[in-house]
């Protein structure tokens, strides 16, 4: 065989090779963005599981909400919420954080979800939704999973609310200034295995008001990007002082964790949920 046939081979044997690796380097590209495209489903399916499935309606009251998942993106949080209107007329609503991140945490969010809608729509008495939510996790959960929530029951007709605290932070009262609802918490959701007898606080409110319930994600992020000192409880309470005259809207509370967010220098590494409810509408 000549010089030029075997060059010639040599090129073609090596085109073919070529083909052949470029090939399978597509088939690996495709793979990984078919599992990438999966994954990006996966976290949109188990976010909007933790959010209320359509927004609610109150005639009397004004509902915002606000939701942020955590910094990084598949990074999925089990924080949730939701609200809904019973057949008297009263608003109740829970606002919880899982322990953990990931799948795992955002499932058990969900679930949790779900299971308060569907126990607070058969109007079982707070001890008995509390107790429900409290067996889900310990029949559910990983080791030493929990779950911090806050359940309530607003009545408009008498102008009060009902709370039941399983260690998660205090709602805040927005009328003349800001300040905590002192409720006595239990311990969260799936601690303590044994029975536990669970009592809802009772509580007058003034005659126009904002409650603000958050999730611990709000609270701990830094007060400056120069700094590992956090937001925190008072920090959040200076700057509410300004929202404490008006009905709280959904871009009010968008714009106060941009704020926080903007002083930190850092989007929330955990994740953010919020709930204000209203007396009133919005101008």
């Amino acid at each position: 065989m000549s010089v030029i046939a075997l060059s010639s081979l040599l090129w073609i044997v090596m085109a073919v090779a070529i083909a052949q690796v470029a090939k399978l380097v597509r088939r690996q590209l495709n793979a990984r963005l078919d599992a990438q495209r999966a994954s990006e489903e996966l976290h949109l399916l188990l976010e909007r599981g933790l959010l209320p499935r359509e927004s609610v309606s109150h005639p009397r009251l004004h509902i915002a909400s606000f939701y942020k998942p955590g910094e990084q993106r598949l990074r999925l949080g089990g924080d949730f919420f939701d609200c809904a209107i019973l057949d008297d007329g009263s608003l109740a609503l829970v606002i919880g954080d899982v322990s953990g991140h990931g799948p795992r945490a955002a499932a058990m969010g969900a679930m949790l979800r779900s299971a308060w809608r569907g126990a607070v729509m058969t109007q079982s008495s707070p001890s008995a939704i509390a107790q429900t939510l409290h067996h889900i996790v310990l029949a559910e959960g990983a080791e030493e999973a929990f779950a911090t929530a806050v359940l309530a029951w607003i009545d408009v007709e008498q102008n009060t609310i009902r709370l039941i605290s399983a260690g998660h932070p205090e709602p805040l009262l927005l009328s003349n200034g800001v300040a905590p609802l002192r409720v006595k918490p239990f311990l969260p959701l799936g601690v303590d295995s044994d029975t536990v007898t669970w009592h809802s606080a009772s509580m007058e409110l003034p005659p126009t008001w904002t409650l603000f319930f958050y999730t611990d994600g709000l609270v701990e992020m830094r007060v400056r990007a120069d700094t590992t000192e956090r937001f925190g409880l008072d920090g959040l309470i200076s700057r509410l002082q300004s929202l404490a005259s008006h009905v709280v809207t959904s871009a009010d509370l968008a714009r106060l964790v941009e704020s926080v967010a903007t002083a930190s220098g850092e989007a929330p590494s955990d994740d953010v949920a919020i709930l204000a409810v209203s007396t009133g509408s919005p101008s």
